[in-house]
């Protein structure tokens, strides 16, 4: 008989090949729906590999290899919850399956979920800790787990067991670098690139160093390099143009933006593309980008849509265009209800059009969010005054005066007393 072996994901499978006397015998073991299965996984065939692993488990429901294939071939067609499903069963069936214990640490790790993956790839490591594989694996939780430590210590077990593994010098260099050893970062990750194991990544990162040590032009080739060879990832794009950026070359860095936007819009791209389109006095163009990452927000409500509104806030008023102002900070305060600015910023629209009683109602919201907002009083004044309420203003002005900034303070202490002179004066009857 011949032997393939099947190395996916971390998993190895042995595939039998019968011999020509037996090539015609009826399929019906469980065995031979494993042997298909494994077949089929050696080619990426997932959905027929799927299903002939299920066969074998209908056959032999306590086939632990044939869950762990199957596991294996879910997680690689992206539906992780049912591979751990079945790497849990295999598990169960067979615990002496090293393999079952790495995929599932891999899984969980996919999962976003470090903890639960160091605790199987500790066990597959228990299993078998002559094998690299489970170390990269487990520096790779640690490091998600922010621990860089025991990550370190994992990638150095695993290029001790093998000194030609790129993916733990790779998860190694990482892993230095957020301990900001830049000096042995580089190290590794040259020798991620002299190996030939991911180059473009490796470009990216030692780019990201040479920015840090502010080598621009260093950064740029490293980028450029890393495009030349992966010329499909948005990632380098975007690393690039924000190295023009700080080169000054807006141009260049708009160009680069807008190819990673072509390849996979996001929201930081987007954005990043939109402060340049204001630096380079394009608002229309700024306006398209903030709401085109304003839809990749799906409605978050978080600290990015809330500048992403404030910045088309910004923009729309700078074009005149108030009542859309209007709208962008009313989203604000929908979303972040203690947003004293922009209580303040709508409240200042609306007298400027003239609606009295919304302002007042704004600049109340920021005084009760921040007592001591002295332009919030001050405006209120303004407000009160319009609407006829001269005591009312006067109060507002008062405490304006009181809170304000000696040189704000001169200017107010005029208008002031100009209200005050208006005040009917009260006669006393006797």
């Amino acid at each position: 008989m011949s032997v393939r072996i099947l190395a996916v994901f971390g998993l190895s499978l042995w595939l039998w090949a019968p011999a020509t006397a037996n090539a015609l015998r009826t399929v019906d073991t469980a065995a031979d729906y494993y042997g298909f299965a494994v077949g089929y996984h050696d080619i990426d065939d997932l959905p027929q590999a799927i299903t002939n692993y299920t066969k074998a488990i209908q056959l032999d429901p306590r086939f632990a290899k044939a869950y762990q294939g199957r596991g294996v071939a879910r997680a690689q067609s992206g539906d992780v919850a049912g591979a751990l499903t079945d790497l849990t069963k295999a598990i169960e069936l067979d615990p002496s399956l090293t393999k079952a214990y790495l995929n599932r640490g891999l899984a969980w790790l996919d999962q976003g979920q470090p903890d639960q993956a160091i605790a199987d790839l500790t066990n597959a490591i228990t299993q078998d800790p002559k094998e690299p594989s489970g170390y990269v694996a487990r520096g790779d939780a640690y490091r998600r787990a922010h621990d860089q430590t025991s990550a370190i210590a994992d990638y150095t077990r695993a290029l001790e067991r093998d000194p030609y593994l790129g993916e733990a010098y790779a998860g190694r260099g990482l892993a230095r670098l957020a301990q900001d050893d830049l000096d042995g970062a580089t190290a590794d990750f040259s020798e991620q690139l002299r190996l030939h194991t991911r180059p473009a990544a490796a470009h990216r990162a030692l780019g990201a160093i040479a920015e840090r040590r502010g080598a621009v032009e260093e950064a740029l080739e490293h980028c450029t390099q890393a495009i030349t060879l992966d010329p499909t990832a948005a990632n380098g794009y975007r690393q690039r143009a924000g190295v023009r950026t700080k080169r000054g070359d807006v141009t260049g860095a708009l160009e680069d933006d807008t190819l990673a936007l072509a390849l996979a819009p996001d929201v930081d791209t987007s954005l990043h593309r939109a402060s340049l389109e204001e630096r380079n006095d394009d608002p229309a163009r700024a306006v398209a980008d903030y709401a085109a990452a304003l839809a990749l927000q799906h409605g978050t409500a978080d600290d990015t849509t809330r500048v992403i509104y404030e910045r088309l806030a910004a923009l729309h008023l700078a074009q005149h265009h108030r009542e859309a102002a209007l709208a962008d900070y009313s989203q604000v305060v929908k979303l972040h209800p203690d947003a004293v600015d922009a209580w303040f910023a709508r409240g200042l629209i609306r007298l400027q059009q003239d609606d009295v009683d919304g302002a007042i109602a704004d600049f109340s919201e920021s005084i009760a969010l921040d007592p001591d907002h002295a332009a919030a009083f001050q405006h209120r004044a303004a407000a009160r005054e319009r609407h006829g309420d001269l005591s009312g203003a006067i109060a507002d002005l008062q405490r304006a005066v009181d809170l304000a900034e000696p040189a704000v303070r001169d200017q107010l202490q005029p208008v002031l007393a100009a209200l005050q002179a208006r005040q009917p004066q009260r006669v006393n009857p006797h």
